[in-house]
């Protein structure tokens, strides 16, 4: 009877262990790089509503939370608010009422998560990739900038506190500063050199999915030929040889030497 309850209890065990064995593994979807530099993009790509003039806003901070799905094969379906978007003023004074910035923040938000496909890394579930749900607070802060320059209605600071604002003093992190843009420049040629001036620090960290993104973003807004050519870098690097080979022929018509010896190493058959 003894050995009978033994082999019991023993069988119970295997049981329980091969079902703990059983259970599918879930590695959820995550943003390439990491969390951190999707809240750079997301500081990259925010715009204040323009009130003041010259970089005033009765705007804080505003908190948008996100929840969208990260598809097997990375693209992003179903974004929307979920939960109460929080607005924090720093002077009473406003153009608009807060209905109007919970709703411009919320288009904002939403607008940044669809920018952000094709940089996720999907779910996997016993290594088939899968759905997966992200849930994700979107923060907006203000900051307002010293000893920037406007001239010809160009944002020229976006060119000068580069070098300073790469110290590690909070008041000067360079993505939280370049959030403190008024939406009506969102299409100066400043506003390029400030996304090429993030996508070449992102090559040069060598995060190439973000920096040929915006490469591609900055070329729109100041087609440049150092542009086209750091978007090709990015590409070679992340074996996107056609791509590449694309822009380095176009840089090569103009007379770019550098261009026709990458074209001459990778483009030949």
């Amino acid at each position: 009877m003894m050995k009978r309850l033994i082999f019991i209890l023993f069988s119970c065990l295997i049981y329980l262990n091969s079902m703990g064995q059983d259970k599918p593994k879930l590695i959820h979807a995550e943003f390439v790089y990491g969390n951190e530099e999707l809240n750079q993009l997301a500081s990259l790509l925010q715009t204040f509503p323009d009130e003041y003039g010259r970089f005033e806003s009765p705007i804080m901070e505003i908190n948008v939370p996100v929840q969208f799905i990260i598809s097997n094969f990375g693209l992003i379906e179903n974004v929307k608010v979920k939960g109460s978007v929080i607005v924090e003023y720093q002077f009473d004074s406003r153009k608009w009422s807060k209905t109007y910035y919970e709703k411009y923040f919320s288009g904002l938000a939403i607008y940044i998560c669809k920018y952000s496909e094709g940089l996720w890394i999907p779910a996997e579930k016993d290594g088939t990739p899968c759905y997966d749900t992200i849930v994700y607070n979107m923060n907006f802060k203000w900051k307002k900038l010293k000893g920037y320059q406007l001239k010809s209605t160009q944002l020229n600071f976006f060119l000068d506190i580069w070098e300073s604002a790469l110290e590690e003093s909070p008041e000067s992190i360079f993505f939280h500063a370049i959030g403190s843009k008024p939406k009506k420049y969102d299409d100066s040629e400043s506003l390029g050199v400030m996304y090429y001036n993030f996508a070449l620090q992102k090559l040069n960290e060598k995060k190439y999915y973000i920096a040929e993104r915006i490469f591609k973003l900055a070329y729109l807004k100041n087609p440049t030929n150092d542009c086209l050519f750091n978007l090709a870098i990015s590409q070679l690097n992340l074996g996107w040889t056609n791509d590449a080979c694309l822009n380095l022929n176009k840089l090569s018509l103009v007379g770019d030497v550098e261009a026709s010896n990458l074209i001459k190493k990778y483009c030949t058959n």
